[in-house]
């Protein structure tokens, strides 16, 4: 059975950063508490801040970074035998946006397989490719996180009507972007995906997000978008509640799997929904002598909370810092308040 290994890797994020200034304009929402209170600074759109048209579709901005790993692997489009791709807000309901992006890739032909959920996306992305590989059915696979979340913040803005909380909250908080990995089949050591595990923890727990318009259950009509349903829900007070102990359960759970303890792990990547929530559980779990401080890893403050992509963002920066050291052992932590799931990965550098 083949290792799964790291060929490359790449991200992307449109335009320019857009600052707590612009955000504060638009949603009413003082500097202060962007900045102190959440501990966001910048964060990427897609939507023109100015008219709120989209510059780009999920589908570009996907297929931009994904050009960015094969580049890094030294690999072409027609290397691909398959696409695994994970996003909560992509092009259309049909056709599967893993198609649109073989398009735009040009890859005349190729397996494509499209998941759909928020931050645990990344590590099952990850996941369902490397048993593909290690099954044998395909050597080279392209897996793409992509989501562009401003499209669904700035709608209570176009219609122009009064801003919630939850609308200030989504509007602050939220940025687009995607990354991508192109993982082979390799002997060859560095770089490889050693471990990933799924959890789904959620019945009888309320949706901690959801979109409801759209789908078979509640489809587009006036009378649904008139009802406020059309945009995105998000029960902040729960994710506080919840958060931590998803994060807590990924670790458990890899750890136990890996045979290892917390301490045997260099580098952390914990779930980019906010700066600020991100650091209180860093203190925590630091107090507790699970993780230390300094090997947890922030970008979401630059980057703002990107759902899905958020985890591959970070890892490339990772690999292309100082930090990927070889040999050194670091673990992707994915929780998902959309019904409470969670998720892992180990990937030794």
């Amino acid at each position: 059975m083949p290792a799964v290994a790291i060929a490359g890797s790449g991200a992307f994020l449109p335009g320019e950063p857009v600052g707590n200034d612009i955000v504060e304009e638009l949603f009413g929402s003082p500097d202060h508490y962007v900045s102190d209170l959440l501990g966001m600074r910048t964060r990427y759109w897609a939507t023109d801040p100015a008219t709120f048209e989209p510059r780009y579709r999920n589908s570009e901005m996907a297929a931009a970074a994904a050009t960015v790993a094969l580049a890094a692997a030294g690999l072409g489009p027609g290397d691909v035998q398959l696409i695994v791709v994970n996003s909560s807000t992509p092009d259309y309901p049909l056709p599967t946006m893993a198609t649109l992006i073989q398009e735009r890739l040009e890859i005349a032909e190729c397996a494509t397989v499209e998941l759909r959920s928020g931050c645990v996306g990344a590590v099952t992305a990850l996941a369902v490719a490397s048993e593909f590989i290690r099954g044998g059915m395909f050597d080279t696979a392209l897996v793409i996180t992509s989501d562009l979340p401003t499209a669904l913040a700035v709608v209570p803005l176009i219609e122009e009507r009064e801003l919630t909380i939850e609308d200030r909250m989504n509007g602050i908080m939220f940025g687009d972007g995607a990354g991508a990995v192109v993982l082979v089949g390799s002997e060859d050591g560095g770089r490889r995906i050693r471990r990933t595990v799924l959890n789904s923890i959620g019945v009888g727990r309320p949706a901690g997000m959801m979109i409801e318009v759209g789908g078979s259950a509640v489809p587009v009509s006036q009378a649904a978008v008139a009802s406020g349903r059309h945009i995105s829900r998000h029960d902040y007070r729960a994710v506080q509640r919840w958060g931590r102990e998803l994060s807590i359960r990924a670790l458990q759970d890899l750890c136990t799997a890996e045979s290892l303890t917390p301490g045997e792990i260099d580098l952390f990547l914990f779930p980019q929904a906010n700066p600020s929530m991100l650091r209180r559980d860093r203190e925590a779990l630091d107090e507790l002598e699970v993780v230390p401080a300094e090997r947890i890893l922030i970008n979401v403050d630059v980057v703002g909370n990107t759902v899905s992509a958020g985890l591959l963002i970070g890892l490339d920066a990772i690999l292309r810092s100082e930090q990927a050291r070889p040999g050194a052992r670091l673990a992707l932590i994915a929780g998902e308040a959309s019904k409470w799931m969670y998720g892992a990965a180990l990937v030794e550098l």
